[in-house]
Formats: structure tokens, sequence, C-alpha cells
């Protein structure tokens, strides 16, 4: 028989110590979305004065990918046995040692165990942040919430375009991607001495429990024997890796290639873009949270398809046609929230730890095999002599983009049924 674990002393709650949690979990997120949506602005850089070839930077961007992935279910489990605050901020350690590394490196293994260290150390924060969040707030806001905090974390993602290639003129690509990993440290002290799992009296110090690890493994399989989980695991899927692919690495190079843009004019177009996504984060999860999740999940999802299709089918694209799909796709690329929302009203307490994570999870295998194939794809087509792909390799990287996403869909609407909770 198990033991529930007793709930330390803490002061009472108040609003200030629900902020200060809310500000300390958000700047540590900011943070770390920027240094892994800063590759869309630095890699061109890194080409450039390293000679990275796309089937390099595929391999380089997908092994954090990989290390997130790996650590969604042991995190899950972890944050149900031991709880958020001593998971999550070990892991920031690590998070800091990549980000350092990665900034300081000369060769690709550098590269990639900067990128596998800031995987495994990024991998149980947003998780982590939002179970926090939503135990200090109520789980009831847990779509709007985590929308928000994903939403306002955006600056981050913001701060990794045009400020990053102002940033890149100004100091080079290392120091301004090494800036921000010694800032993590600071957000990383401030995340050991602030944050705490649940308030006083919350039902998760009454419900969880010492398991044993056969109990752990069991309420995996639990939550993956779920009728929904198959659908959830598909949107998980499709829901950030197309997302990541197109803003995060391919379409920095796609608009120097084709369009023959500088540093200073991708970043100003991927600053409206992730402007555009940061209403769509916030519009997701508004609507999930007030509404059904299952339309949000299909509708924004159908449109990021159309999206990738435009930019598949198209030949020779003018400047005008390709910012208007990508920016319809930047705006609707961020359902996320509204897949955890679905999420979280289906499953139990007892089982939130492994059951968002084992979601999350799929995200993260989702991107890993995303880059790795859409590098591929790339790479297939011939460079020139000045190292440009042509527009076909690029269309062809969209277009399996847009198959995903309809396999994606169709999966979800199939299995995914919603029962809003009582």
């Amino acid at each position: 028989m198990t033991d529930t674990v007793a709930a330390p002393a803490m002061p009472p709650v108040t609003l200030t110590h629900r902020l200060a949690i809310f500000a300390v979990l958000l700047l540590a997120f900011a943070l770390c979305q920027f240094l892994r949506s800063s590759l869309a602005v630095v890699a061109p850089e890194m080409v450039r004065e390293l000679g990275l070839a796309p089937r390099e930077l595929g391999f380089m961007t997908s092994i954090f990918f990989v290390a997130m992935a790996m650590m969604q279910i042991p995190a899950g489990m972890m944050f149900d046995r031991f709880g958020v605050r001593p998971i999550t901020g070990t892991a920031l350690v690590a998070a800091v040692a990549g980000g350092i590394i990665f900034s300081t490196g000369d060769h690709l293994w550098q590269f990639m165990l900067g990128q596998f260290l800031f995987g495994i150390g990024m991998s149980p924060l947003f998780m982590g942040s939002i179970m926090v969040v939503a135990r200090w707030w109520g789980a009831a806001k847990f779509a709007t919430l985590s929308a928000t905090m994903m939403a306002i974390s955006y600056v981050g993602n913001i701060g990794a375009t045009m400020p990053l290639a102002h940033a890149i003129e100004w100091i080079g690509w290392r120091y301004s991607m090494l800036a921000p990993s010694i800032v993590l440290a600071v957000a990383t002290m401030l995340f050991f001495l602030v944050v705490r799992d649940a308030p006083p009296g919350h039902p998760w110090w009454q419900e969880r429990r010492k398991e044993s690890v056969r109990e752990i493994f069991a309420g995996v399989l639990e939550a993956l024997r779920h009728p929904v989980m198959p659908g959830l695991l598909a949107a998980a899927f499709i829901g950030y890796s197309a997302g990541y692919a197109i803003r995060g690495l391919w379409v920095g190079p796609y608009m120097l290639d084709v369009f023959g843009l500088d540093a200073i004019a991708r970043g100003d177009i991927l600053f409206v873009s992730a402007i555009m996504g940061m209403i769509g984060l916030f519009i997701s999860g508004q609507l999930a949270g007030r509404f059904n999740p299952r339309p949000v999940v299909i509708g924004f999802a159908s449109i990021c398809g159309i999206s990738l299709a435009a930019m598949a089918l198209v030949g020779d694209p003018g400047m005008t046609l390709f910012l208007i799909a990508f920016l319809a796709f930047s705006l609707v690329a961020n359902f996320f929230p509204a897949v955890m929302g679905h999420g979280q009203a289906t499953f139990p307490e007892r089982l939130r730890g492994r059951s968002l994570t084992l979601i999350n999870f799929s995200v993260f295998v989702g991107v890993g095999i995303t880059q790795l194939v859409t590098g591929f794809l790339i790479d297939a087509f011939p460079a020139d002599a000045q190292g440009a792909h042509p527009e076909e390799a690029y269309r062809a990287m969209f277009a399996y983009l847009a198959v995903m996403m309809a396999v994606g869909i169709a999966i979800y609407a199939v299995f995914a049924k919603f029962v809003r909770p009582t």
C-alpha cells in the first residue's frame, strides 16, 4: 500500500506569490523559446562561417528534439512521483550548459552536444510550468493559462527574429547566443528560490502518492490505452513540427535562396511572423478554454495545411503571395494549447503528468522526424555554386508538410472525441 505525500509548511497564498511564480516560469520559458527559435536567423551565418550543409543543419536541430522526446515520458513519471520543481529545476542546469557549449563551439559535434543538452534541459519546462500554473490558478483555466504563457513567452521567438539579426550584425552570432544562456542561468536560480508545485491544500498534495515503479509504469500504460490518445498524439505530432520546420529553420534559408533577402530583411519578416504566432496562440487558447477545443484544432490545422499546399503548388511565387501564405500559416500554426486543453480535460490529476508529457512526447517525435525528412528533401536538390538550393527543393518540403498535416487532422478527427469535463 502506498502513502500520500504530506504538503510542506508554506505561507498563505497571495497574489504576489502567484505572480512571482508565473513571472519566473515565464522568464525561463521565454529564454528557451529564444534559444531554440534562433536557428532560422543564425543558420545562414553558421553556414557562411563553418560551411555546414542543410543535412547537417537538419541533424543539428533534430537532435534537440530527439533529446526533448527522450525525456518526455520519464519527466511525466517523475512529475507525478517527485513533483515539478526538483525535476524541472535540475534539468534547467543542463539547458544552461547546452547553450554555453553551442555558442562557443567550433565543430559539428559540439553544436550537436549543445543542442542535445539544451533539449534535455528544456524537456520538462513547458509541461511542468503549465501544470504548476494550473494548480496555482485553477485547472478550469488550463487552456487559457497555457495559451497565455505561450503567447507572452513568444517574446522569445520575437527576439529571435529582427532583434537577433541586428545583434548578429553588432556582436556576432556567438555572443548573441551566449548572452541569453547566461540570463537563463539566473532564471534557473530564481526557479529554485520561488517556484513551488502547488499551493497549500491543493488536491495534488492529497492525491499524490508514493507509487511503486510498477504503478508508475502502469499509469503510463493506462494513459496510452485511453481511446482518445491516438487522436491527441496525432494532433500533437503535427501541432508544432510544421511550424518549427518553417519558422524555426527553413524559412530563413528559403528567403535567402529564393528571394535573395539579407539577414535584416529576413529578420523583419520573421518578426512579423512571430507577432502573428503570438496572436494565434492567444486566440487558440481562448477559444479552446471557452468552447470545445476539437473544432479549434481541426480548423487551425486545416488552414495550416491549405497554406502549405499553396506554397508547394505555386511555382515562382512573388513576394506578395509568399507573405500572404506564410503569415496566414504563422497565425494558425500555434494550436497546440487547444490540443493540451483537450488532454487536460480527458485525464485525472493522478495521471496528469504522464498523460500530458505523452502528448508532448509526440510533439518532439514529430519535430525530430520532420527536421530530418525536410533536411534530406532539400539536400536531394543540388545547390548552385553559391550554395543556394532551387525553389523546387523548398516546394517539395512544403508538399511533405501539407500531406503530413492532412493525415494528422484525419486521425485526430476519427479518434479524439471531446467530452466537456464536469
